[in-house]
């Protein structure tokens, strides 16, 4: 009787390893029941970035997901500001983050060259193939292990529009630049001190109140900030020149993009590249309504640098990206496929 009861014993344990040790190897079990992110969006819920791309990412995610996830877009500094949010991440804050990859700069160097570099595509739609296609998206793959390395998981979400430099008091040549106080991040920060300005570090959404409080004296942002944050109620001039790109980004914290199941990792990735799309055909369509109403209605003045002026800040940036090259390998590879990208398409 003894032995039989021993035997039933370690045949239910036996059980038990078998059953533990088929979950163990299936990984995390299937939720029960809906996810929900909070998703700490770090630019003015004004902006084209927001509304075409962020926003319908996490609407696109919600429908396709039939509700099984859902992501709340927070308010820029409602959990934290722009420049913590990777942290936030990190350590569990928040689950998700959407900003520009200069923010990120301190726990990934690559993220200057992410956010884009002045002097370099001549274009948003070049930044964006660069990114998403050139040499079988190799430049997102090189960011992706750089997030991957701090738990972060970078979605494909390159959102590049032009930059401008967008200044309060008027200038009539590069050279007037010299001793004015510009917002910039990312590798603007470069291009300001090049140009002999002084840069400035601020959150997207104080920008307005230092231009209208003279705090600062410009800043390089999108071109259709000019009205999507009403900023030609404090500057009056969009310059327009050789500036370059700059690109929003999106990542999730590694730990909970790992918890989903395999089916709505399909569906947070395929919103992910789909709202960048969006948001690209979107700025095309929007920034031309924008500047014809800056000039028409709001007294904007729209420069384009002559050519000799462009020459100059093409001058201005060459070191620039160079720079950044030095910051990491991956670094130096992405400024390598760069100059590739732009010398193919000579």
């Amino acid at each position: 009787m003894r032995f039989k009861l021993v035997a039933l014993t370690l045949c239910v344990l036996l059980a038990v390893v078998v059953v533990l040790g088929t979950a163990s190897c299936a990984g995390s079990p299937a939720p029960t029941g809906p996810i929900k992110w909070r998703a700490q969006n770090n630019l003015s819920i004004t902006s084209y970035q927001y509304l075409y791309q962020f926003k319908p990412f996490a609407d696109m995610v919600a429908q396709r997901s039939n509700n099984m996830l859902t992501i709340e877009l927070l308010a820029p500094g409602a959990v934290v500001d722009a420049y913590e949010a990777f942290s936030a991440v990190q350590k569990g804050v928040v689950e998700m983050s959407m900003g520009v990859g200069g923010y990120s700069v301190k726990q990934v160097p690559e993220g200057d060259i992410e956010q884009g570099v002045p002097g370099t595509f001549s274009s948003a739609d070049d930044f964006f193939d660069w990114y998403m296609n050139y040499k079988g998206g190799q430049a997102y793959k090189i960011l992706a292990e750089a997030y991957r390395e701090k738990g972060i998981y970078l979605l494909k979400s390159p959102g590049p529009s032009d930059t401008s430099l967008i200044m309060k008091t008027a200038i009539k040549s590069i050279d007037d630049v010299k001793g004015k106080k510009i917002r910039a991040s990312g590798a603007n920060v470069d291009m300001v001190k090049q140009l002999g300005g002084a840069p400035v570090t601020l959150a997207p959404a104080e920008v307005f109140m230092a231009l209208q409080t003279g705090t600062i004296d410009g800043v390089f942002f999108p071109t259709y900030t000019i009205g999507t944050m009403k900023l030609w109620d404090a500057a009056k001039q969009v310059v327009l020149g050789p500036f370059g790109q700059t690109s929003g980004n999106m990542f999730v914290s590694q730990k909970s993009f790992d918890a989903l199941p395999g089916s709505l990792k399909d569906i947070v990735n395929k919103a992910a590249e789909d709202a960048a799309a969006n948001y690209i055909a979107e700025v095309k369509k929007q920034t031309k309504t924008i500047l014809d109403d800056a000039t028409g209605k709001q007294g904007v003045t729209v420069f384009t640098l002559p050519a000799a002026e462009q020459t100059k800040v093409r001058q201005a940036a060459a070191p620039i990206l160079a720079k950044l090259a030095e910051a990491t390998p991956r670094a130096k590879q992405l400024a390598d496929l760069i100059n590739e990208y732009i010398a193919s398409k000579k």
